[in-house]
């Protein structure tokens, strides 16, 4: 396992990632607690020491499992989540990036992760009625007061947090962008087909990410095997069921869902010829990319840990870059 430089948050980080989303269970079917000890367990065990999750991610049970998989190295590794998503008895999802809201997400987060201390912390989603400035502020003083190690910002969009400045006449945290080396997290994938709920915030993650390579910036890609099309898991077929994320998302649908099984198919067989399994050669390709420090793999099980993790090592050859470009959207 290779690891890079987080930013300016003096964290190194593997360059494959755990995402958690699929541990709480919302969308993406049971989860049996054993099954993620063990998965967490396998992925320590290849190096992997970079945890990606949320409190939206089954309202709340992925900390609260995560926690508990990590038990007494939950402080030896990188954990990272989000806030400024809300929910209600029902689980009717709101926003509220307020600074109040924000300390108040990242209190229930580091009770359920069992931490004093949070790595990272992400605005998970903009918040229409409050300025990214506020909410940046309100991050960034949690960094000085030490209840989080970083910040960033996750589907934001990309004018936005490029207009975030440091200015050192102000006693202002609000633009500390430059100063305080931001982790920005966004979608992004070698089809480059995105749900319709991330389309603008993967656009928004293609201009940020020269940005990403020329500043101190960490850059955290996610949806890099795009909810499993490009792990080899589906076949034509798979069929999904109204409680299961796919369902609803166009990827998964009808002739857009034939023509992403015949392009994973042209990614599988370049992995073959490489040796390795599609996973890995998914995430190496999203690797390559200039800027990127790390990919969100959400995995359930040690085989699909043990495939992600060999992303790093992978190397592609320079003859297999056009037939790779030729997968793409």
């Amino acid at each position: 396992m290779h690891f890079k430089a987080l930013g300016l948050t003096g964290l190194r980080v593997s360059e494959v990632g755990f995402g958690t989303w699929q541990l709480g269970g919302e969308g993406w079917g049971p989860v049996d607690a054993r099954d993620v000890s063990t998965a967490v367990e396998h992925a320590i065990a290849e190096g992997i020491n970079l945890f990606d999750t949320a409190p939206i991610y089954g309202f709340g049970r992925s900390e609260e499992l995560l926690s508990r998989a990590l038990g007494s190295k939950k402080d030896e590794v990188v954990i990272v989540s989000k806030a400024g998503l809300v929910w209600d008895e029902r689980k009717r999802v709101s926003h509220d990036a307020s600074p109040e809201g924000l300390s108040r997400d990242l209190e229930k987060t580091l009770k359920r992760l069992r931490r004093d201390r949070l790595d990272v912390l992400l605005l998970h989603w903009p918040d229409p009625r409050v300025p990214l400035d506020e909410s940046v502020g309100a991050l960034d003083s949690f960094r000085a007061s030490g209840r989080i190690r970083a910040w960033g910002v996750s589907n934001c969009p990309a004018e936005a947090v490029l207009s975030l400045r440091h200015d050192p006449s102000e006693r202002s945290v609000t633009a500390a962008a430059d100063s305080a080396g931001p982790v920005l997290e966004y979608p992004m994938n070698a089809l480059r087909t995105y749900a319709a709920e991330y389309v603008e915030a993967a656009a928004a993650g293609e201009k940020l990410l020269p940005e990403a390579a020329r500043r101190p910036w960490g850059f955290l890609a996610f949806d890099v095997l795009v909810r499993g099309i490009l792990g080899g898991r589906y076949g034509p077929e798979a069929r999904f069921g109204k409680r299961d994320i796919r369902w609803r998302d166009r990827r998964f649908q009808g002739q857009e869902f034939e023509r992403n099984l015949e392009r994973a198919r042209r990614l599988s067989a370049l992995a073959g010829e490489l040796g390795a399994p599609p996973s890995a050669l998914a995430i190496r390709t999203v690797l390559d990319r200039p800027g990127v420090t790390s990919c969100l793999v959400g995995m359930r099980t040690a085989d699909q840990v043990l495939e992600c993790a060999a992303g790093s090592a992978l190397r592609i050859p320079e003859e297999f870059r056009g037939p790779l470009k030729s997968c793409e959207a």
